[in-house]
């Protein structure tokens, strides 16, 4: 109990849980690609939802027992920015981006 309060407070205890992560295989960041259509894959602890946002689509995958998952967007020319968001079972949300660069052009 606080002296100044009057309140219990307790310290938090460690969970044994593991933190999550998530973790983009594909596409690589900062790639360049002459391939529309590009793959989003990868895997996430505690989660059962993942949403790949790009431009003004939103793809909501739900996750296999293992964490994984994958799915196929559009890429439009030029630079692409593809966020990618993990709905964590406690309801909070992890993020990553992948910049992603479409061209036509020959190198």
């Amino acid at each position: 109990t606080s002296p100044k309060t009057g309140l219990k407070t307790e310290t938090p205890k460690p969970t044994s849980s593991p933190s999550p992560i998530l973790t983009i295989e594909t596409p690589i960041d900062e790639q360049v690609l002459d391939k529309r259509i590009v793959q989003v894959s990868g895997k996430v602890a505690n989660s059962t939802s993942v949403i790949v946002s790009m431009n003004t689509q939103d793809i909501v995958i739900k996750t296999a027992t293992d964490g994984s998952f994958a799915t196929n967007v559009t890429l439009s020319e030029g630079v692409n920015y593809i966020e990618i968001l993990a709905i964590l079972e406690d309801g909070s949300i992890v993020s990553q981006t992948r910049t992603v660069t479409f061209t036509t052009e020959t190198f």
